[in-house]
């Protein structure tokens, strides 16, 4: 453990990247503050790493659809207006790779439906969908998207 007492306070030493690379000091009032920022610079460090970044999904939204109702999305209630309604947001969206998907397409589209006259209830269900969809695609660890929709409900 890189978390150590200094008197008062709580001192973190951590070299992120081995012995041979930068080191990293900093002084905490408390430990726990402490320990958040060893994970944090250790973590900072592991997601930079080149050889980290896993083989490249290049699939798209409606492969990754269609793959998701077969094994979860048909168990669930109301479960085809749920694919219609994914199927229609993705071809609206123009398809995108799934791993380039950005909260702004999502925001840009979610503009359009509203401006077209649907509620702006019915257009964050829709975000509902899309999150549940991706938080149950990461649990079944078939595919991790980086985007959290959670923050764009508006």
């Amino acid at each position: 453990m890189t978390v150590k007492k200094d008197g008062s306070k709580w001192l973190v030493d951590v070299y992120p990247n081995g012995r041979e690379g930068k080191r990293v000091r900093k002084r905490f009032p408390t430990k726990l503050e402490a320990q958040r920022f060893e994970k944090y610079v250790l973590n900072k460090a592991f997601e930079d790493k080149d050889w980290n970044t896993g083989k490249k999904d290049s699939r798209c939204l409606s492969e990754l659809i269609a793959t998701w109702y077969q094994v979860h999305g048909q168990h669930l209630n109301y479960s085809k207006r749920r694919l219609n309604l994914l199927n229609y947001a993705c071809e609206a969206m123009g398809d995108p790779v799934a791993q380039k998907l950005t909260p702004e397409i999502f925001l840009k589209y979610r503009e359009q439906r509203i401006n077209s006259g649907i509620s702006a209830k019915a257009a964050n269900n829709l975000l509902g969908y899309l999150t549940q969809f991706s938080t149950s695609y990461t649990a079944m660890k078939l595919f991790h998207m980086k985007t959290q929709y959670k923050k764009y409900a508006l």
